[in-house]
């Protein structure tokens, strides 16, 4: 159960509804917070290499490839030509 005071409701129907209800709370704030990156979060990120531009088509490919296949990586169809 995600709720650590549950224990204080003594009726096991309202103790029950007000997990299950912070439980949804849980996975939509979980939800939002993967899909929307822009969102400012409380979790800590961490700060990423910087951006690596002049690269050949072929070393480009190999980044892509690497991230495919090895870091489980994913691609949003939202790409920019911003470097």
């Amino acid at each position: 159960a995600a709720w650590q005071g549950k224990d204080t409701i003594r009726c096991p129907f309202w103790k029950r509804r007000a997990t299950d209800a912070l439980e949804a709370a849980l996975l939509i704030g979980r939800f939002v917070l993967a899909r929307h990156k822009s969102l400012p979060s409380l979790a800590p990120r961490r700060q990423g290499e910087p951006k690596t531009t002049g690269l050949a088509a072929e070393a480009v490919m190999e980044v892509i490839r690497a991230d495919f296949e090895e870091r489980r990586y994913y691609i949003t169809g939202r790409l920019s030509r911003e470097g």
